[in-house]
């Protein structure tokens, strides 16, 4: 059984709205729960959410949002939906994740997720691959990691990893190294996924048939078809936290320069549950 979880930020109720039906509109047996994080969204994003989740009656649907509806992080809220109780990463066989600017499409058949469950027994993390090259420490920070395996990391390293706006993952391995890391805030969490996985032999599946990435990256010249739509509408450009240039602090950036600070963590969050009962 998997967890499909999502998260959306500001005000984008359709972008949000577009995933949502598109899971309930190509639901299959295999979810076990929906789990849908909220970072400072707009009250139409947030009556959206609601919306759906009040008429979904499939299965469990769980909701996560700082108290104060304060942007807190795409990946701090993450930890959040995969280690508060009931806890996807001990309770689920892989979690599947979706950017709110990725959705299944009508296309979507039983065939589809079959082939995406067999990929997933013999890969660890299945999606649409990318290359990214590191900032500024990150390969110092790396090489003192617990899970770091003597993989050499160069200065500039070229990390290879699935891009983190759709991609499947086994729960198992996910849990046993406490992924997402604390160190991780808002950018750069799918690039050390990947070295994560490198480190520890742990392979990626890049599902050219079967995810279509929208991005600038992929958009020139990839051929890549498939019935999950990842990035539409490209990377224009950041919303929220990153936006500008200067606030695109990535894992270990600044290893040696200043302490690691792990504040990004410290909220509260509010939980609402729908049963998912006729």
């Amino acid at each position: 059984m998997w967890s499909v979880c999502t998260m959306t930020y500001g005000d984008y109720p359709e972008l949000i709205g577009k995933t949502l039906d598109s899971i309930h509109d190509q639901f299959n047996a295999r979810v076990q729960d929906v789990r849908i994080g909220l970072n400072e969204v707009s009250e139409a994003s947030f009556d959206r959410v609601m919306r759906w989740c009040e008429r979904f009656k499939l299965c469990p649907v769980y909701v996560y949002q700082e108290v104060d509806n304060r942007n807190v992080g795409k990946y701090p809220l993450m930890r959040r939906m995969f280690y508060e109780r009931p806890s996807p990463v001990e309770g689920a066989e892989a979690i599947m994740w979706f950017d709110d600017d990725s959705h299944l499409d009508a296309h979507v058949t039983d065939d589809w997720w079959d082939k995406v469950e067999g990929i997933s027994r013999d890969h660890t993390v299945v999606g649409s691959k990318h290359f990214i090259v590191s900032r500024g420490n990150q390969s110092q920070g790396i090489m003192t990691q617990p899970w770091y395996a003597d993989q050499k990391v160069q200065k500039r390293h070229r990390f290879t990893f699935i891009t983190g706006a759709w991609w499947l993952a086994r729960s198992e391995f996910l849990g046993r190294w406490d992924y997402p890391f604390p160190e991780i805030y808002h950018n750069g969490g799918d690039s050390i996924l990947g070295e994560l996985c490198r480190q520890q032999s742990a392979s990626i599946f890049d599902f050219k048939d079967g995810a279509q990435c929208h991005a600038d990256c992929c958009d020139k010249g990839h051929d890549r078809r498939g019935v999950v739509h990842i990035n539409e509408g490209g990377r224009k450009g950041r919303r929220g936290i990153g936006k500008k240039a200067a606030d695109e602090i990535y894992p270990w950036q600044f290893h040696g320069e200043r302490p690691e600070n792990h504040d990004h963590h410290q909220f509260d969050i509010r939980m609402y549950k729908f049963d998912g009962v006729h």
